[in-house]
Formats: C-alpha cells, structure tokens, sequence
C-alpha cells in the first residue's frame, strides 16, 4: 500500500527553517508545498532551492486555510509557538514544532490540549534521539545484552553568547529559560527516553558567569524514576560543546 504524501508547510524560515526545509528533500512521500516568514527574501531563498512548485505566503494564516497543506513546521521563535501551533491544530493541520515547545508551562499545557482536542499530532523537534547512536543505546539496553540500566549522567555544553545569532536567543522573556532551555533540554528529553518517565526533581540554576536576568548559564538537575532510578545533568553556556 502507498503511503501518502505528506505536504509540509513551513512556519519560519530563518536557519533552523532552512535545516527543516532541506531536510524534507530527502524524505520520500514528504513535500514542501507552502512557506511565509515576516523576512520575505528568506522565504524565498528557501523556495529557491526547490525544483517543485512552492508558494510563499504573506501570513501564517493564509497557509492555514490552504487545502495544499497538510503538516506545519514551526520554526519561530518559543513566544510565538502556542499561538501558531494552536491555531495549526484546529485548522486541521499536524504540528512539528522546534524546541523548545514554548516559553512556559501553561502554554505548552494548552499545546498539547489542543493536539488532544483536535486529534491532531504534535511533534517536538528532538532530533537527537534519532542520532544513531542514540539508537544503538536504546537498542541495546532495550534487548537486555548488557543488564538493566542504573543510571543516567549528562552534559550538554555551549561556549555561550559568542555563538549566539541573535539576542532573543538568551532572553528569558523568548526563550523561557536559559542554558537547560536551550541545549540541555535535548539531554532532559535523552534522559526520559532512555531512562523512562521521571517522577521526582531537584535543581540549581545559576548566572555567575554571562550574569543574564534569569537567563541560567549553568542548570544542574537530580531525577528519579518511579523505579528509583537516578539521573544526574549539567546543561552549561560556560564550558565547551558535549
């Protein structure tokens, strides 16, 4: 049986946009059919790499209403997440959104609300479970071939605002956080998919160093399992990459 293709609009075309978008050349039965930034030169950049026909829209609503989409990719930044993805949802449209999924709690509760209303799918862009490597981890301790897993520690690392774009990448208002929102919430998503679902944790957040206003430059987390299993993290815009 064809599986059918799924038609991608595309929600933000700055440089994790243009990653989403090159990406989707290479996946058979997906197709970029529609983009719209406020930057309408980067918009175009993209659709100028296509060979197949894109059309550019002037507001993300207009390509909401387009019968030629059938997933959006979110790739705005965090404070204009809920709204989009929420509006996506009830337009009918399936959702991968960038990380993080929003700047708070509650939006990210009425995100996932509206995907369960809508029965439509909501994705978070945490690729690195999808490393191969991360696979052969899964695999490996799911088969049992090296005994049962005790415990998980991890470190994401970043040399901070000298390799950051933009601003907004480090405002708390944006992004929701700090150092754990930005890097080490693939660590937190790692931990929850090789460990399982944690039900206890602890934390310490610091801005010692790039002295942000709630903006964490370092973040260190304790979880715990329901089945006592313990995992320890250090996510960092302090110390180089890992």
């Amino acid at each position: 049986m064809r599986i059918k293709t799924v038609r991608f609009g595309l929600i933000g075309a700055g440089g994790i946009g243009q990653i989403r978008a090159q990406a989707l050349k290479g996946l058979k039965d997906c197709l970029l059919t529609a983009i719209t930034d406020v930057n309408k030169e980067q918009a175009r950049a993209i659709a100028a790499t296509f060979s197949t026909k894109i059309r550019l829209f002037d507001d993300y609503r207009q390509m909401l209403a387009s019968d030629d989409v059938d997933a959006i990719i979110v790739s705005t930044p965090p404070q204009f997440h809920e709204q989009i993805t929420v509006s996506a949802l009830e337009a009918g449209k399936h959702v991968l959104c960038e990380k993080p999924l929003s700047n708070s709690v509650d939006a990210c509760r009425r995100m996932v609300e509206a995907s369960r209303t809508t029965g439509k799918t909501l994705a978070t862009g945490f690729n690195h479970r999808y490393f191969p490597a991360i696979q052969f981890v899964k695999h490996t301790l799911d088969s049992g071939q090296i005994g049962e897993l005790d415990h998980v520690r991890a470190f994401a690392g970043h040399t901070g605002l000298s390799e950051f774009k933009a601003p907004w990448m480090y405002d708390k208002q944006i992004m929701g956080g700090g150092a754990l929102m930005d890097n080490g919430i693939h660590i937190i998503d790692l931990t929850r998919y090789l460990l399982g679902e944690v039900d206890e944790v602890f934390g310490i957040a610091t801005c010692n160093i790039w002295k942000l206003d709630r903006a964490e430059d370092n973040g260190f987390a304790l979880m715990r399992s329901p089945q006592g299993k313990t995992a320890v993290l250090h996510a960092t815009w302090s110390e180089w990459k890992g």
